[in-house]
């Protein structure tokens, strides 16, 4: 997708704003995305494939802000929970990122996002069946010793 730096620098500067309101600092550093819920920063890479992917990576990442906690928080502490708490906690922030390009009117990355959320999706759903593999592949082992 491609955009304007006048359209980016308009977008980029809502997103701020909407980070300055959440009490959320941005830092340009690092290869990836990740939101710092402790510091409350979210940082942004430094280099990107595009300014959309920046646009659409922010709001994801803003999504992480808005959904703070799980509604499985409550569960013991194991590996499953865990794993269920952290697709819950994606797919959530994925979703509020998308309601959020909603509210703000930035419908013009409306299918951009869409698209990296189901690749980003596909990838959730791949680490997990790996994950499950290999402790079936665990159990199996244990059960042959």
């Amino acid at each position: 997708m491609k955009v304007t730096d006048k359209q980016f620098a308009k977008d980029y500067k809502i997103l701020e704003a909407v980070c300055k309101e959440l009490s959320v600092e941005l830092k340009r550093e690092g290869k990836s995305y990740f939101y710092y819920p402790d510091s409350k920063v979210i940082a942004l890479p430094k280099c990107v494939k595009s300014k959309a992917s920046l646009i659409v990576g922010l709001l994801h990442e803003i999504g992480h802000v808005i959904h703070r906690d799980s509604i499985f928080g409550g569960l013991s502490k194991t590996e499953n929970h865990n794993r269920v708490i952290i697709v819950e906690g994606e797919y959530k922030a994925w979703e509020h990122g998308y309601y959020l390009l909603q509210k703000l009117n930035l419908e013009h990355y409306n299918n951009f996002y869409i698209k990296e959320w189901a690749k980003s999706w596909n990838l959730y759903i791949k680490h997990v069946k790996d994950c499950h593999k290999l402790e079936l592949l665990n159990m199996r082992v244990s059960i042959i010793d």
